[in-house]
């Protein structure tokens, strides 16, 4: 398997794993498939000239922000040629000086999470309790040893990521008796 990476060192590593690290322009020039991984844009408008002719290129990232879109839009036609409502929808993308193409799957989205980047939105969820712990202790007013995240801040950081993270929940109004509330049923003791 043929890899690139901006950082020398990755390649080094890589290559004595077994991998076959090349300069960017080669491998892009010479393979069929990019899965891009880097968490940051790893294939510009730039390197548009280096990429073989009907090259596949797919996200395995966190992010939406692989390829530069916005940047091939400047001087190719998109194409959809996949059914719209397909899970994972194929744009072809026409150079128009030079007619040549490439294939972006799933809009440039990671195709890598079947489950709508859930790990990402899990991470955001253990992350915002992090930092609600770190205010918590910030704030003072408790005494040493180990400290929990109470209830009603455990609470707090769980609605505010189900209206993040979930359509429904970003929809609903969260002023109204059962979205987040079930007043009287807990009256029942």
């Amino acid at each position: 398997m043929s890899i690139y990476d901006i950082n020398p060192v990755v390649d080094m590593l890589a290559y004595a794993a077994g991998y076959y690290p090349m300069p960017l322009s080669q491998l892009l020039s010479e393979v069929d498939v990019v899965m891009g991984c880097s968490g940051r844009t790893s294939i510009r408008l730039a390197d548009i000239d280096d990429l073989k002719d009907g090259i596949v290129l797919c996200s395995a990232s966190s992010k939406d922000i692989e390829f530069d879109l916005a940047g091939f839009a400047t001087v190719c036609d998109i194409e959809l040629i996949s059914d719209p409502s397909a899970s994972c929808s194929i744009e072809r993308y026409v150079k128009r000086d030079t007619g040549r193409c490439f294939y972006i799957l799933k809009h440039g989205t990671p195709i890598d999470f079947l489950d709508l980047p859930l790990q990402g939105a899990i991470l955001d969820c253990t992350c915002s309790e992090l930092f609600v712990c770190m205010r918590y202790l910030a704030m003072g007013g408790h005494s040493p040893g180990i400290i929990s995240l109470t209830d009603d801040l455990q609470t707090l950081v769980a609605q505010r990521w189900l209206q993040k993270h979930s359509e429904i929940f970003s929809s609903a109004n969260a002023d109204k008796d059962k979205v987040f509330f079930f007043p009287a049923s807990w009256d029942w003791q």
